[in-house]
């Protein structure tokens, strides 16, 4: 888990990932999953919002593409999505937030996992907590209260990640908790978990940069 996966692993990761789910009944992917069946031509056209954008998946093999007026799924959207449709269940979101060291074999990966995940976070965000909410509002998170800046996303639509931030003090270094609804292992394995934090951090560092002089909330 050290190092972010190449670009040529993720095209076998992608191959791998459809050919799982081909002959799927994506109807029923879809409702395991909480996604939605669009009408399409003689096929199941499956919606699904992933970090604030919405794909359509469809094919057997399945392949997706954006919802109109989208942009093209990265590689790693496309396999992200895609071992969640193959590996969700009917189980739904139950409030109890655990951290990374309580999935399946979170306490070996909990360092490289802090480096990805909390440590961006806190190299990214914890100078400012105001642009850290104006960035999450705009990726539709909702405020959780907790810490001095706290945020639900909902990375998938039963896959919700609580990022708290602490800005720190004289006494104490800023600091970053990432936690996961305890249903979580059974949507994502645990190397997919660690990589849709990265990119959750990745994804708000890119949105359009909020200085002292841009609206507030």
């Amino acid at each position: 888990m050290e190092a972010p996966p190449k670009q040529d692993n993720y095209e076998v990761a992608l191959r791998l990932a459809r050919q799982d789910l081909a002959g799927a009944d994506l109807v029923r992917a879809a409702s395991l999953a909480g996604a939605r069946v669009i009408e399409g031509e003689g096929e199941a056209v499956l919606e699904i919002s992933f970090m604030g954008a919405v794909y359509r998946v469809s094919g057997d093999p399945p392949d997706m593409v954006p919802a109109p007026g989208g942009t093209e799924p990265a590689i790693w959207e496309k396999v992200l999505i895609l071992h969640y449709l193959k590996n969700a269940v009917s189980d739904s979101p139950t409030g109890k937030w655990i951290n990374f060291s309580q999935v399946p074999s979170g306490q070996f990966y909990l360092s490289a996992f802090n480096r990805r995940g909390p440590d961006l976070a806190v190299q990214f965000f914890s100078r400012d907590l105001e642009d850290f909410a104006r960035r999450a509002r705009a990726l539709g998170a909702t405020k959780y209260d907790l810490g001095e800046a706290a945020f639900v996303f909902d990375v998938l639509p039963k896959v919700p990640v609580l990022v708290v931030l602490y800005a720190g003090d004289e006494e104490f270094p800023p600091a970053c908790n990432v936690l996961f609804d305890e249903t979580v292992p059974s949507f994502l394995c645990t190397e997919d978990i660690a990589v849709v934090t990265t990119m959750l951090m990745v994804k708000l560092r890119k949105l359009p940069a909020t200085g002292p002089g841009s609206e507030k909330d």
